[in-house]
């Protein structure tokens, strides 16, 4: 077997060398429709190494807290083989060694965070923290996933330092543990040249032998130190021993109160596994599907090794509920509530009984958690397949009824409801542009961007907002491209300047921004991020103006003092509750309900002032009173022109209910002028950007060279010209502008295109 594994890692590599060093193309894999019923493809299902139940020497499944010996040379080998066999896309861009350019060949590590994919394949994106030498505290990551033929480039420290610790000569008898089994050989070659003398990858040169002793022919391979033992009879690994465990106490506890909570009626839906025949979709929205029972086998059988790892498994077991269903279902919110109870359980080392914690929740029967989470009628169910009334009729017993639909006992809820919103039609009302976005006076706070601001990004801020948006299911965000893992060396608080602002489509309505690094080690870095403003959550970029105001008021503040705090649109009085001690972010702590002390940001928290109104509106500002009144001209001036008549106003939603399906945010001529008049606008640069947008959506709901299109198109174009130029009046400075010119461009013209490309959308529906 080790041949065959020797072999096909042989064959990757020369695979790899044939290929000239170029970067491959992604694997593309077709798309799968599943139907109910049948089993999903293979490659969509959990894999073995993800679903371990006890400790075993390899592969290695990366768990939360880990120590582990990061080995250079052979996660370079993993790579080439998985290029060869297409197993999954790599961008050679974003490998650890390009990223970290002094990367050694062997790094100490912990694993600070492990991230699951939904397949094909099915893989993780695990992130490292260096823990010593030139590169501490850096922070790198790549995918991963167990490959066969391939061996393990992390490796335990425990089980490593004792690994390379015994001095191996040629000609020293060995065993290996490979798919399973033991294997016997000598060592007949120890390289002492190269990487291989820090790191130790495949130092060792072994012959295999056969039962009786005599060395096989041809038959040898490469390996590392950890991958082999001294010759022994017993069957366990002599490096098990030296391998990081829980405490037994700690396990005894945290075993008891699991068992008990998995006992419980409201636990009954995260009980045991998922039936795939039944819910095939289930895998293909849950990336690392788990289960109580499973958790309590790992407890038992000593696979976890670190508490963070067995709390990692807790939280992940009931975000795949709120994953797979709405947010606003009754079985999300009771997982929630049941994930913070077990961990707020784990954590607290003097809590013996887990029941008297939470007597609300272990006295809910399971019928009571499978109601709807509101009053009013359940949605549509989903038509009950022919397969699933025949076991329903063979079923006499009443099924536990869920929205209105009835399951067979013993099924799951979680993979039920996902279908059921599904098939509903949207609520085009979900679709429109949030407040936010659509201010026309200057607030400050919450933040709008306009191109060329000068901003301050909080990286704490925006990893607070991360953890809000996943928790809630918000929207979509990927944890590996956020700007505070792809760029190591960003500061806690970073001077940047907004180049470009995108909106796209709801619900909910989000916002990309562009930014560059204006200073510091990441100067001309660029990133990108994408958001949406949370109730009473402080904004993690803000206006440069704006933070340095709020940092100068913040030093004077005093405990006793009384301040205004930011609570949604308005202000609430609140007293400051301690010593500020100014930082990036959440330094004033304040009283909030009862004796409670919240700490909020800077920003959000001004001296007392008038009822309507911020201090820190209009700080920003680059456009003096004379610029604004000369754009303000102009575009009143516009708003008179024939083919400007589809723009001056906003859209009629009642007669284009989908508009907003297809744009993002609304742009139109009385705006732009209600933002001028009020100081909005920060600088011509976003007056030019609003005008663009004007032009774009017309574009994006039109068809191209429409009418209203083209209309749009010679506004735009005269608004710019205009705009950048110093003239005071627009049809001296562009003539093709005229008071007669124009076409009879109508809002029906657009909805009558849209009425007739929508057929098929709503049929779809």
């Amino acid at each position: 077997r080790a041949a065959r594994r020797e072999a096909k890692a042989a064959a990757a590599a020369a695979a790899v060398a044939e290929a000239a060093g170029g970067r491959h193309a992604p694997v593309r894999h077709r798309s799968v429709r599943v139907k109910g019923g049948k089993r999903p493809p293979a490659d969509w299902l959990p894999t073995p190494w993800m679903c371990m139940e006890a400790p075993e020497l390899q592969p290695y499944v990366p768990q939360l807290g880990d120590v582990v010996m990061y080995i250079r040379q052979g996660h370079a080998d993993y790579l080439e083989a998985v290029i060869a066999g297409q197993v999954h896309d790599i961008d050679e861009a974003r490998m650890p060694w390009i990223k970290v350019p002094g990367l050694q060949p062997v790094e100490e590590c912990v694993v600070s965070d492990v991230i699951y994919s939904v397949g094909p394949p099915s893989l993780c994106v695990v992130k490292l923290v260096v823990q010593s030498g030139p590169n501490k505290d850096t922070l790198f990551s790549f995918k991963y996933r167990d490959v066969e033929g391939v061996a393990d480039f992390m490796v335990l420290q425990a089980h490593y330092a004792v690994a390379v610790a015994h001095a191996w000569a040629v000609g020293d008898p060995c065993r290996s543990f490979i798919d399973g089994s033991w294997f016997r050989g000598r060592i007949d070659e120890v390289v002492a040249e190269g990487d291989a003398v820090v790191s130790r990858w495949q130092q060792l040169t072994v012959a295999w032998q056969q039962e009786d002793g005599e060395v096989r022919d041809g038959e040898a391979c490469r390996l590392s130190p950890w991958d082999v033992e001294p010759c022994g009879d017993d069957p366990e690994s002599c490096y098990r021993s030296c391998w990081p465990g829980l405490p037994q106490d700690f396990v005894g506890r945290v075993l008891h109160g699991l068992q008990a909570v998995r006992d419980l009626p409201i636990t009954a839906p995260f009980r045991d596994a998922i039936d795939f025949l039944s819910y095939p979709t289930y895998c293909t929205i849950v990336a690392f599907p788990l289960h109580l029972t499973r958790v309590i086998t790992r407890l038992e059988n000593g696979y976890y090794r670190t508490p963070a790892a067995l709390q990692w498994d807790i939280k992940t077991l009931f975000h795949n509920a709120r994953q797979f269903n709405r947010p606003d279902s009754l079985i999300a919110k009771n997982a929630k509530a049941l994930s913070d109870w077990l961990q707020a359980f784990i954590a607290d080392d003097s809590i013996t009984d887990v029941i008297a914690m939470r007597p609300d929740l272990a006295d809910m029967a399971f019928e009571e958690a499978a109601q709807p989470a509101r009053p009013g009628p359940p949605r549509e169910a989903e038509p009950v397949r022919r397969s699933e009334r025949a076991s329903q009729r063979a079923d006499q017993t009443e099924s536990p009824s869920i929205r209105g639909m009835h399951l067979p006992l013993g099924t799951h809820p979680t993979a039920t409801l996902r279908t059921c919103r599904r098939r509903n039609k949207p609520n085009m009302e979900e679709y429109r542009p949030a407040a936010w976005l659509s201010r026309e006076r200057p607030s400050g706070v919450p933040y709008v961007p306009q191109v060329g601001d000068s901003v301050v990004y909080v990286a704490e801020g925006h990893r607070e907002y991360f953890e809000l948006v996943y928790e809630g299911q918000i929207h979509y965000l990927k944890e590996a491209k956020m700007p505070y893992i792809v760029l190591p060396g960003l500061q806690p608080a970073e001077q940047c300047v907004v180049e470009t602002v995108t909106y796209l489509v709801g619900p909910p309505t989000l916002c990309k921004l562009h930014l560059r690094v204006t200073g510091g080690p990441c100067s001309d870095a660029k990133f990108e991020v994408v958001y949406c403003a949370l109730d009473d959550q402080p904004d993690f970029i803000v206006l440069e103006a704006v933070y340095s105001r709020a940092l100068e008021l913040a030093a004077g503040y005093q405990p006793g003092t009384v301040v205004r705090v930011r609570r949604g649109a308005g202000h609430v009085e609140k007293t400051v509750a301690d010593v500020v001690i100014v930082a990036p972010w959440r330094c004033i702590p304040i009283h909030a309900a009862g004796r409670s002390v919240q700490r909020v940001c800077a920003w959000d928290v001004e001296l007392p002032g008038p009822a309507e109104g911020s201090a820190y509106a209009g700080l920003g500002s680059e456009m003096d009173n004379g610029e604004r009144l000369r754009l303000l001209g102009g575009i009143e001036a516009a708003m008179i022109v024939p083919l400007a008549a589809e723009f001056v106003g906003p859209v009629d939603f009642a007669a284009l209910p989908h508009y907003y399906t297809t744009i993002a945010q609304a742009s139109y001529l009385q705006r732009i002028a209600a933002r001028l008049r009020a100081g909005w606008y920060r600088r011509r640069a976003a007056v030019v950007a609003d005008v663009r947008l004007l032009q774009a959506n017309a574009l994006a709901f039109n068809a191209e060279g429409a009418p209203i299109t083209e209309d749009a198109a010679v506004l735009a174009a005269a608004l710019i010209q205009f705009a950048e130029s110093d003239a005071t009046d627009l049809f001296a400075a562009c003539p093709q502008l005229s008071l007669t010119a124009g076409r009879r461009s109508t809002r029906s013209r657009a909805a009558v295109y849209t009425e007739r490309g929508s057929d098929d959308d709503d049929d779809d529906d």
